[in-house]
């Protein structure tokens, strides 16, 4: 069990650093990308970068501020404001029958995603949190496990998102 400050925050700077380098390997899908095939869905069932990076966003701006919204209601009172928070993006099953097609370029979007990245870092470092203690509205994670996600979250959407460029026939950097 943690119970030194000090360790843990060590721990949640560490923790940071590896959210961050998944970030930067997020980014890197962006690299060549057209506004064209933001958006394009590679094939039945899969989403598009576009609809990916929506998601990851969306995930980024909630996760570490509890409680997820499920309502049109919700999404309107949400205190956190961004592109991100659609309804569709929250989870795979809920977007693939509602693709999302935004108005908005790739640049747009990747720095959106970083914007709403820095918020969620800048958020977490604001809070005094204990790393053993469960996080408001996720009952089920301490808050070790969840900023631990924040990485493989990250990482496991950009090798979606790079699948995907592979799939519309794309060049890729360093994948």
């Amino acid at each position: 069990m943690r119970t030194d400050y000090t360790q843990q925050m060590t721990d949640i700077e560490a923790l940071i650093k590896s959210w961050d380098l998944a970030l930067w390997e997020y980014a890197l899908v962006f690299e060549g990308l057209s506004d064209d095939d933001l958006w394009k869905r590679p094939a039945p069932g899969l989403l598009s970068i576009g609809e990916l990076t929506v998601h990851v966003g969306f995930s980024e701006a909630v996760s570490v501020r509890g409680a997820a919204p499920s309502s049109a209601e919700e999404y309107s009172n949400y205190p956190y404001k961004s592109l991100f928070m659609h309804a569709a993006a929250r989870y795979y099953p809920v977007n693939l029958p509602e693709p999302i097609t935004l108005p908005y370029s790739v640049a747009e979007l990747e720095a959106e995603l970083k914007s709403v990245h820095e918020d969620a870092v800048d958020y977490v470092r604001t809070l005094e949190i204990d790393l053993t203690k469960t996080m408001p509205g996720r009952d089920d994670w301490d808050w070790f496990e969840q900023l631990r996600y924040r990485s493989f979250h990250l990482a496991y959407h950009a090798g979606q998102a790079y699948s995907v460029r592979h799939l519309l026939g794309h060049e890729t950097t360093d994948n």
